[in-house]
């Protein structure tokens, strides 16, 4: 075989191995998420967003009584302490949807123009236990919670919210710790998941490509701050994965090393995300597909491959199977095909009838059941 063939064979598996995990965070985690939401759901998600937006407003307006306070105290005290800074005007701008009115406020501060020691405590971290910002970081869990609600479940229009609530916080990292700023990176790099979804099925690769590196951005430095939480290795390994499809084919297998060890450490974090299996099985599963040859020449040409063979990827699937909260079609296909890559025809036939037998429900399913109904031509006598 040329070298041209070698590497048009390399392309090909590297292609299969990242671009199929990409594949799947574009199209199969929300399809089975969303093909379950019901209207009263939707009615659920619009309240969360709205309460969320009232909650946000209420405490800009706060923080405004806060500066009026402040201008009073300075109108009767000609000398005090220096201020101290902690947001910007933008910081408090359509958080709502709306712009927020600054023409009365000089600046935003948080100055103990009195010398009370009760209006604001800073600890050692740099974050206020008392006044108007100790409210701001006392509403951090409910954002957050509120967020996921809609980040995970909601609408594409909901977005735009999620964004300019996730930046309000992400530009005042200030009044955070660095655990709390995690938080906020990992749920940025879901933003950008999101998005890149959105453009994808706009046939924006532009704004497709720009979205998925300004998530892996964000994913490096969630994982460098807090390396012990499961979801910041998640969501940077899947950013990885959606990165393939713009990468050299050489970048292409540093990326899937990337994927796999980054999905490794967040599986042993946190062993009970059946998604996280699944992706690891397909990353598995491409890996040991590879003939010995197309391995041989990946290797020599790109770096040494992980040795991984077709039983690993089974426990990958057999673990998603058991975690995943639904019948999951592709999951069990690919059950199947790794079966059947170890010349199990009986085995691979029992999966592949009970994958037949789920009713579908995305577009996706479809294509799972065409590639299901072609395979069972050939092995459904095994499973008699």
């Amino acid at each position: 075989m040329s070298l041209d063939n070698i590497l048009i064979v390399s392309t090909a598996v590297v292609a299969g191995i990242v671009g199929a995990v990409s594949l799947y965070l574009f199209e199969n985690i929300r399809n089975n998420q969303h093909s379950q939401r019901t209207d009263r759901d939707d009615s659920h998600l619009k309240s969360q967003l709205i309460t969320l937006q009232n909650e946000l407003e209420d405490l800009r307006k706060e923080y405004k009584k806060s500066l009026e306070k402040n201008k009073q105290k300075r109108k009767r005290r000609s000398n005090g302490p220096a201020s101290v800074s902690y947001a910007s005007e933008a910081d408090f701008k359509s958080v709502a949807g709306t712009e927020y009115d600054s023409s009365s406020d000089e600046y935003y501060d948080f100055s103990n123009e009195t010398g009370d020691e009760d209006d604001v405590t800073l600890t050692e971290d740099g974050i206020a236990q008392n006044g108007v910002i100790k409210n701001k970081i006392d509403q951090f869990s409910w954002s957050l919670e509120r967020i996921d609600a809609l980040l995970f479940d909601g609408s594409d229009d909901d977005m735009k919210s999620v964004y300019e609530i996730l930046m309000t916080l992400y530009n005042t990292q200030e009044n955070l710790s660095s655990l709390q700023f995690s938080e906020v990176l990992w749920r940025l790099c879901k933003y950008c998941q999101r998005m890149a979804n959105v453009f994808k099925k706009d046939n924006n690769r532009e704004r497709q490509k720009d979205i998925i590196y300004k998530g892996i951005e964000y994913g490096e430095k969630a994982v460098s701050i807090n390396p012990d939480d499961y979801n910041t290795h998640k969501w940077y390994a899947i950013l990885i994965g959606m990165r393939s499809e713009y990468q050299g084919t050489s970048d292409k297998i540093k990326d899937g090393k990337i994927f796999f060890e980054h999905t490794n450490i967040a599986l042993q974090l946190n062993p009970k995300d059946g998604s996280l299996y699944h992706l690891r099985g397909r990353f598995v599963f491409e890996i040991a597909s590879l003939s010995w040859f197309e391995r041989k020449a990946a290797s020599a040409l790109f770096g040494e491959l992980p040795q991984l063979t077709y039983d690993d990827a089974i426990r990958d699937f057999k673990m998603a199977e058991e975690l995943h909260e639904v019948q999951w079609k592709e999951n069990k296909l690919l059950l199947a095909e790794c079966y059947i890559g170890k010349n199990m025809y009986k085995e691979a036939a029992i999966w592949l009838k009970d994958c037949n037998s789920i009713t579908n429900r995305t577009s996706d399913d479809q294509v799972v059941s065409e590639k299901v109904e072609e395979l069972l031509t050939k092995y459904s006598s095994y499973g008699n």
